[in-house]
């Protein structure tokens, strides 16, 4: 069974729905419509609540221009594959808080740009992954839970027991442990607040 289609089929289960989709790709079932209707917004939904790191990439920005107004030194092209800009690199990987590098985003009539004072820079961003395999089991139950709460009025005659209520806690639950087990497996120094903090430890 593929991804989506399980995902989906949990996405049921979680509503109170019986009923199993053989093939979202390709049934025409009110289940699978409904499953596909959202699906696409809820994957793209979810992979930026959390910066997974399966779905996080680094890479250098390609620069538009330099000086483009009286408040920042460079522009740079917004990366196709992004879905959220979640920063450019200092280069320190122990870093103070004056150490974060100032960006917005802007745009021009080729797309999105990121404007910043960084020179060189490389950002660190969600990506639009859907290689399915390397997706965690607590990336697919988080999302089954997203995705049941927005087809439960759908396929529950408008909800009336209030399941997209009980959806949305348990996603956010499974939020909450997928972020537990992420921290788990890194090893990143703690946020100092200056120079003199980062002295005393």
């Amino acid at each position: 069974m593929s991804f989506n289609t399980e995902v989906g089929n949990l996405a049921l289960g979680h509503i109170g729905v019986n009923y199993e989709v053989a093939d979202l790709d390709t049934e025409q079932s009110r289940e699978a419509k409904a499953i596909r209707r959202y699906y696409d917004t809820c994957l793209a939904s979810v992979l930026r609540d959390f910066p997974w790191g399966f779905s996080t990439k680094v890479a250098d920005l390609l620069l538009i221009e330099e000086d483009p107004n009286t408040d920042w030194l460079f522009s740079y092209r917004y990366p196709s594959d992004c879905l959220l800009a979640r920063k450019i690199l200092s280069g320190v990987n122990i870093t103070t808080k004056n150490d974060t590098i100032d960006f917005k985003l802007s745009r021009d009539v080729g797309g999105r740009l990121i404007m910043t004072n960084q020179e060189d820079a490389v950002l660190e961003y969600t990506m639009l992954n859907t290689t399915f395999s390397q997706m965690p089991a607590d990336f697919k139950l988080a999302f089954s839970y997203a995705l049941a709460v927005l087809i439960a009025p759908s396929l529950t005659s408008g909800d009336p027991f209030k399941i997209r209520k009980d959806c949305q806690a348990m996603y956010e639950s499974e939020m909450s442990k997928a972020k537990a087990n992420s921290a788990n497996e890194e090893t990143i120094g703690p946020l100092y607040d200056s120079e003199f903090e980062r002295s005393r430890v």
